[in-house]
């Protein structure tokens, strides 16, 4: 034959790893998911959401299933205070008074972060 034995055994090997993974289905599904969540949801959420579909599987098998996907959920960010009440407010010069008698007496502003 002209090959030898461990590239014989070696080439029956590979063949049979070429099958299809169970999973095949499942990961298919589990992408379009991803996309209608907007990339919001975990593992727990994509498993409850396959569970639902009728698919009997746990969080873990759903994490598994984002990973073999290429898919994760986004990072959520920190909520950063952007305001330093420490230092002393304005006084309220206006005291709720909003009628004026002349123009350009009275200014007011708003910071909205």
């Amino acid at each position: 034959m002209g090959v030898s034995r461990r590239g014989y055994y070696k080439s029956i090997r590979a063949k049979s790893t070429k099958t299809i993974s169970p999973n095949f289905h499942l990961i298919a599904k589990v992408k379009p998911i991803h996309q209608l969540s907007r990339r919001k949801d975990g593992a727990r959420r994509m498993s409850a959401q396959l569970r639902a579909e009728g698919y009997n599987l746990g969080r873990y098998k759903g994490r598994n299933l984002m990973r073999k996907a290429g898919v994760s959920d986004t990072d959520h960010q920190k909520f950063k205070r952007t305001t330093d009440h420490n230092r002393p407010l304005a006084q309220n010069l206006l005291n709720c008074k909003f009628n004026v008698d002349q123009p350009n007496t009275a200014w007011c502003a708003d910071i909205s972060y």
